[in-house]
């Protein structure tokens, strides 16, 4: 009996940074760290005006004619990690300013704050990248570094697909402007009601080279994709740096920070803090059994 009170004790003790409400323990760190292992990044950018026309009612902006961040996820070949240490909470104030303002551009929420998808996609994804990016920083800057190395909207553009036209293009015509700007087959399309809503890319954990994706992730667009076209859909002003090829307008509104904190794509209706508390839970249940094991 005072072995098992013991150990309930000790799996409560609260440890690491930003801790939370209800405390960390070290039963979740030992298994968040057994969850650092993956196999590589899954870069996944979205094309809103195709997300907030055929995949959700409830997009609180509107959508500019071009590609934008949706995550980058440490991925298996089969299956990925998830929630891997909710005692690294997220907060802007681990970010630099630089990176803040880019993300405020190429990591827009569609259906709610962008503090709030961006706090989603560290605590579901960036918790698991820790042994390879090790910081919020990291995380983040490197997500921005990869979409410029790998620019989609420049990369169709200059192949002949306009963003803005709302025309239907081959799926072929597609995978051949990603090869012929990255050099890089095997590209991973999402579509909803056949409408282009992301493109996925697979990335080395180790040198952040694209490669091709494997079999098991699979394309769900058929020979020819629709890529709607937003009527207000023009960069911010402020944005224009980033998005070099996108028609820019002259409103200096930024994409929405309302209270919601709701999230899109894989992600929709997720929070951080119902994750943590599915955290919480599962490890109680572990140590119930142990006190069953010790009696």
């Amino acid at each position: 009996m005072h072995l098992a009170v013991a150990v309930v004790l000790c799996c409560l003790t609260t440890t690491g940074r930003n801790t939370a409400p209800l405390g960390t323990t070290t039963l979740v760190a030992a298994a968040a760290a057994a969850e650092d292992d993956f196999d590589f990044f899954l870069f996944v950018r979205q094309f809103g005006p195709s997300y907030c026309e055929y995949r959700s009612n409830s997009c609180s902006v509107d959508p500019f004619n071009q590609f934008t961040i949706h995550g980058l996820w440490p991925n298996y070949y089969n299956g990925w990690p998830q929630y891997c240490d909710s005692s690294d909470r997220f907060s802007t104030r681990n970010l630099e300013s630089d990176t803040l303002k880019q993300m405020d551009c190429e990591w827009i929420s569609l259906t709610g704050s962008d503090e709030g998808f961006w706090n989603h996609e560290w605590s579901k994804h960036g918790t698991c990248s820790l042994s390879v990016l090790p910081t919020q920083e990291d995380y983040f800057a490197k997500a921005l570094e990869l979409n410029s190395q790998y620019d989609l909207n420049v990369a169709l553009e200059e192949n002949g697909i306009d963003l803005s036209s709302g025309d239907d293009v081959r799926t072929e015509d597609v995978e051949e402007a990603i090869q012929e700007a990255f050099g890089v087959s095997g590209a991973v399309f999402k579509c909803s009601r056949n409408a282009l809503v992301e493109i996925q890319m697979c990335i080395d954990k180790t040198t952040f080279e694209a490669f091709s994706c494997p079999s098991s992730l699979s394309t769900t667009c058929s020979s020819y994709v629709d890529i709607p076209s937003s009527s207000s859909g023009d960069v911010p002003a402020q944005c224009a740096a980033y998005f070099p090829d996108g028609q820019t307008s002259s409103s200096s509104s930024s994409s929405s920070s309302s209270s919601t904190t709701t999230t899109q794509g894989e992600d929709s209706g997720t929070s951080s803090s119902s994750s943590y508390y599915s955290s919480f839970f599962s490890m109680m249940m572990m140590m119930m059994m142990m006190i069953v094991i010790v009696f």
